[in-house]
């Protein structure tokens, strides 16, 4: 039976599938687990745990806690580092990618 586990151990779950385990996992141990315990059983990094109990917690819904909002295009995070950009582009002058 082991030998199966291995077999399937790379599946790659969706995003809303391991966010409804932590949060199954939250709501059947009365929050009384540990993020990092949660964390290692599921496979996720502990910020994902802590961001979504943190979510659970603030709001106590479940639906709106398992689904993710997508930001706006227009809220994508803006360079206002000129000096980077002016490097950056610097960079790509000298040594243009090739084809």
């Amino acid at each position: 039976m082991a030998s199966s586990y291995e077999e399937i151990k790379g599946y790659k779950w969706n995003e809303e599938l391991l966010r409804s385990a932590v949060v199954m996992a939250l709501v059947n141990n009365g929050g009384e687990i540990s993020n990092s315990t949660i964390a290692s059983t599921l496979g996720v990094t502990l910020r994902t745990v802590q961001r979504i109990r943190k979510k659970l917690e603030d709001i106590w819904d479940v639906d709106v806690t398992i689904k993710r909002i997508h930001k706006k295009e227009s809220a994508i995070r803006k360079v206002r580092d000129t000096n980077f950009v002016d490097k950056v582009k610097k960079m790509i002058e000298d040594d243009p990618p090739g084809p």
